[in-house]
């Protein structure tokens, strides 16, 4: 039976392998969020600036600052793609 883990953002149950860590800015305090994929992505398309760090589980992470709930905000959908819908191989 592997690992699973719950996403701090929808409350489904992922396998260990899927975990993703944001690191969001909070009123001036840096919370850690356990994400899914799909809710990584969300968060990130909310956000007014997305930055890579070093994380505490995974070597790779994001820093989030105050994830907007406008929806003026362009989004990308799916990670890999350009505003065109291209992907990177397109």
């Amino acid at each position: 039976m592997s690992a699973t883990f719950t996403c701090d953002r929808c409350g489904k149950q992922y396998d260990e392998s899927d975990k993703k860590e944001a690191f969001v800015d909070e009123g001036g305090s840096e919370i850690k969020k356990t994400l899914c994929p799909t809710c990584l992505d969300d968060v990130m398309n909310q956000a007014d600036q997305v930055q890579g760090v070093e994380g505490d589980e995974k070597k790779a992470a994001v820093a989030l600052d105050d994830a907007a709930d406008s929806t003026g905000r362009e989004t990308y959908g799916e990670r890999g793609e350009d505003s065109t819908g291209e992907g990177p191989r397109s």
